[in-house]
């Protein structure tokens, strides 16, 4: 493959890897056929930015594990958030002080796995998002 079209590829997609794995993409591309690296770059790549921003502000329905193609991460979430909800509405509507006591705490543990979830699942996705993006990539660059 020409130099030039690799170096364009690598600075155009920089942001979807990591420096580690920008180094193999490097390789691969230098041996690929010129139709392979057509379909390369016909293949979209997640952004790690939009990854972290789902994760962020949809992490309680799991938007942004869905994106990344983490499904169980996103049901996980979805899961605590749910449990997160019912607790918080038999806490509400508990009759006595000891039932109410008892969602009280299942609430708040609840709450406690649903910010643990948040901070991993924003923590990690732009490390998720790369490694989705190589995976892909590597498929896409399989040599025949």
């Amino acid at each position: 493959m020409e130099q030039d079209r690799v170096n364009m590829f690598v600075m155009q997609h920089s942001k979807h890897f990591s420096a580690q794995d920008m180094m193999i993409v490097r390789q691969r591309l230098e041996d690929i056929t010129e139709d392979r690296f057509m379909y390369i770059l016909s293949l979209d790549f997640k952004s790690p930015t939009v990854a972290i921003v789902l994760s962020w502000f949809l992490s309680g329905f799991g938007v942004g594990a869905f994106y990344i193609k983490k499904i169980g991460f996103g049901i996980a979430q979805i899961i605590v958030y749910i449990m997160y909800i019912i607790f918080y509405i038999m806490f509400l509507f508990s009759a006595n002080s000891s039932s109410e006591d008892i969602w009280g705490v299942l609430m708040g543990i609840s709450g406690l796995v649903m910010v643990i979830l948040f901070l991993v699942g924003v923590i990690n996705a732009r490390k998720w998002t790369q490694q989705y993006n190589f995976k892909k990539f590597i498929d896409a660059a399989q040599l025949f």
